[in-house]
């Protein structure tokens, strides 16, 4: 069963890198046909005689699955298990080693995604908290990997969306606009288009939630052209539907 964990382990964090593209559909809708071995590794994983890192990193590695391919009261259940499991440890987030504290912040983001789709706005901005200061440690790590440099830079942009659209949620104009931009600034920074274009059109509906409709139609617009252009169908979908809104 360890070994059994370590390939579902190794198979998530292979694929994880293309599902930040147009891709994603094709790669979550595979691993959706692998799910019993996925919820098996875990289960094994989380248990009392099992291994929390290998959790976290088949969970951390699933970003896109838990949101796309499972019912999410399951998800949530899963990954909040996966986290007690590795608290459990008594070892402080900034303690452990580089490895894992890269694939315990991308754990963070179907969490953030997951309690956003249940509208809880406290436990967003809670998980938000405790990411942030992960992808602090991981960038002040001598010696980081380019790939490294990019999950954190991935990682943060996501946070910062999140963390904006729960802001916007609570009323909170400026705080929102104000984690929406440093959101922007990390995508580019990243040097990832496909994650820039993705959060210009998620900074688009914290401008419409805002009421500022010409300011979300113009993130809409820089939004459209390269989605369309990368041959990303999902968030244009989102986009031309919220231009409709808007």
């Amino acid at each position: 069963r360890a070994r059994h964990a370590h390939w579902v382990a190794d198979v998530a964090e292979r694929v994880e890198p293309a599902t930040f593209g147009p891709e994603r559909g094709r790669i979550v809708a595979r691993m959706r046909r692998s799910v019993e071995e996925i919820r098996s590794a875990l289960h094994w994983a989380t248990a009392p005689d099992g291994d929390p890192i290998v959790a976290i990193r088949i969970a951390g590695a699933l970003g896109w699955f838990w949101i796309s391919a499972l019912p999410w009261g399951e998800a949530r259940t899963l990954l909040q298990a996966t986290l007690d499991a590795a608290d459990a440890q008594g070892i402080p987030d900034a303690e452990r080693p580089l490895d894992d504290r890269v694939a315990l912040g991308r754990m963070m983001y179907p969490m953030l995604g997951l309690s956003y789709f249940a509208g809880d706005t406290a436990r967003m901005l809670a998980i938000g908290a405790r990411e942030l200061p992960l992808w602090d440690s991981v960038d002040a790590t001598p010696g980081l990997s380019d790939a490294q440099r990019l999950t954190s830079a991935r990682g943060r942009t996501l946070c910062y969306q999140l963390t904006g659209l729960a802001h916007a949620m609570r009323g909170d104009p400026q705080r929102s606009l104000a984690t929406m931009d440093r959101c922007i600034a990390t995508a580019e920074r990243s040097g990832d288009q496909w994650l820039l274009a993705v959060m210009t059109m998620r900074r688009a509906l914290v401008h419409h939630l805002l009421g500022d409709l010409a300011s979300a139609q113009a993130d809409y617009d820089a939004a459209v052209r390269p989605l369309r252009a990368m041959g990303e169908r999902w968030f244009l979908s989102l986009a031309l539907e919220g231009m409709a809104i808007n």
